[in-house]
């Protein structure tokens, strides 16, 4: 409080901690706070354009699909997935394959969303997968489904060439085309 600098900033100086770590820190706390508001149950949200009145001095570098999909697969809530995804179970899943760079997925899950070419609904790719994979497969697709990372048509399209599975995941070949 004496001399007005903030806590970071003085374990900084004192060479306790450094910048890099110090922002690192932040960054991540940033993200957790962001990441809660997609555990709100109900509320109501709205955005206002415009330049914000203080610079916050930190910003995350990320885009708003990816964003939105990872607050949700960090916070892995499965019922809440399955609760979203509900009102497209009949909607043809098709990704917009030009957003896979944008977003932040682990190897599995990228394959799995560019093996999304609006051939089957969500209901038949949930299903389509092993029991022990469905929560996972729900919360991901509900994860590109929020983020817009998908197209909805209510018709099918002609299946595509499933992608190569990503190296040593060959498994996620069953989230990919297990036509049924």
């Amino acid at each position: 409080r004496r001399t007005g600098k903030k806590q970071g900033e003085l374990l900084v100086e004192m060479g306790i901690l450094s910048a890099g770590n110090l922002r690192y820190g932040l960054e991540t706390q940033l993200r957790r706070k962001l990441f809660d508001i997609f555990t709100w149950p109900e509320g109501r949200f709205q955005f206002k354009e415009g330049k914000p009145k203080q610079d916050p001095g930190l910003k995350l570098e990320t885009s708003s699909p990816d964003l939105i999909a990872g607050a949700l697969l960090e916070i892995g809530d499965f019922e809440a997935a399955r609760k979203g995804l509900e009102m497209f179970q009949g909607r043809y899943v098709q990704a917009k394959a030009d957003l896979a760079d944008t977003l932040a997925l682990q190897p599995d899950d990228e394959h799995a969303f560019l093996s999304l070419d609006g051939s089957r609904t969500a209901q038949e790719i949930v299903e389509s997968a092993e029991p022990a994979k469905r929560d996972e497969l729900a919360l991901l697709l509900h994860a590109l489904v929020s983020a817009g990372a998908v197209n909805l048509p209510k018709e099918a399209c002609d299946p595509k060439p499933l992608p190569p599975a990503p190296e040593d995941h060959a498994s996620s070949e069953e989230i990919g085309r297990a036509h049924v």
